[in-house]
């Protein structure tokens, strides 16, 4: 367990973080729905803080997480909120056993995490301040391995045997996320302490999706099926061109055209956009011929609010 205590208010740190894969044989499954009626939280809602790291004055990654505060002075969230993680997403296999990614790495320091409260974020490069930044991680001496310890699983395993082995947590087990209390009172029945559910619980994780970043990305082809003929293949019939340069801005307005319309969908009508090209070529009798490309258009922005 890793907690955060801040020098102002509070900042963050749950040490076990819950695997995102499900249960072994549990069938995983997805739903998406709107907001309906929604209305914008005020400051009873303020125990709902966000999370975000800073090197230097300068935000480090795409992302950022929430937290909830359970004292005064400490907000609960995610290990990885507050350390470095493998590269790649979590991938799980179609019986819900974690197979890649999520592994923690070093903590980050715990003055680089930033705490924000309210609906307003402070303008940094202005001069305003966060309400508070991280001061130091309390940790309970024992290392990750220990939770794959043969005779940690043995006393969570619970089946009868001729010797039985106890383990139960020092302190009370804190649930977070809208599906907390269906799940969390019987992993602290299992670890022999109390399961403490905040008031604010159901909302805890949704800052982080709202206030994330939405990264989409489209890619059309451009083919030469002969020497100084260009093919771009976007929407549904390729365009021809005589010109390599012009097939490249055709391609670069369908990518466009297209991100444009994925973004807005997403919710990120407001976006940044980074470029790439990959081209293929092939030596004929001596001559360097143009085969194919493929440009990619990616966007990067934030949801909107509204």
């Amino acid at each position: 367990m890793r907690r955060l205590a801040a020098s102002a208010l509070a900042v963050a740190a749950a040490g076990l973080a819950l695997a995102a894969c499900a249960a072994e044989g549990e069938r995983a499954s997805s739903t998406a729905s709107p907001i309906i009626e929604g209305v914008d939280s005020d400051a009873s809602h303020d125990a709902v803080v966000l999370l975000e790291h800073y090197e230097g004055g300068t935000r480090v990654g795409a992302s950022a997480c929430s937290g909830i505060l359970i004292t005064p002075k400490v907000v609960l969230t995610a290990r990885h909120c507050v350390s470095e993680t493998q590269e790649g997403g979590i991938a799980c296999s179609s019986t819900g056993k974690p197979i890649s990614g999520g592994g923690v790495k070093a903590d980050y320091k715990p003055s680089s995490i930033y705490v924000f409260v309210g609906q307003k974020r402070p303008d940094l490069l202005a001069g305003e301040q966060p309400v508070a930044r991280g001061a130091a991680f309390v940790h309970d001496g024992r290392p990750a391995e220990t939770a794959r310890d043969a005779l940690v699983a043995d006393a969570l395993d619970r089946r009868g045997s001729m010797v039985r082995v106890g383990l139960a947590l020092g302190a009370p087990l804190v649930g977070l996320g809208a599906s907390a209390p269906t799940y969390y009172p019987a992993v602290a029945d299992l670890l022999g302490t109390p399961c403490v559910t905040p008031e604010h619980a159901g909302v805890a994780n949704a800052v982080g999706a709202v206030v994330g970043r939405v990264r989409l990305r489209r890619q059309v082809a451009v083919t030469s099926p002969a020497q100084g003929r260009f093919l771009v293949h976007a929407d549904h019939s390729p365009e021809a061109t005589t010109s390599l340069e012009v097939a490249l801005e055709v391609a670069r307005t369908a990518a466009r055209r297209g991100l444009e319309a994925d973004m807005a969908a997403a919710g990120a009508a407001s976006f940044d956009t980074e470029e790439s090209w990959q081209a293929r070529h092939a030596e004929v009798e001596g001559v360097d011929m143009f085969v194919e490309g493929t440009l990619t258009l990616t966007g990067t922005g934030r949801p909107s609010l509204v």
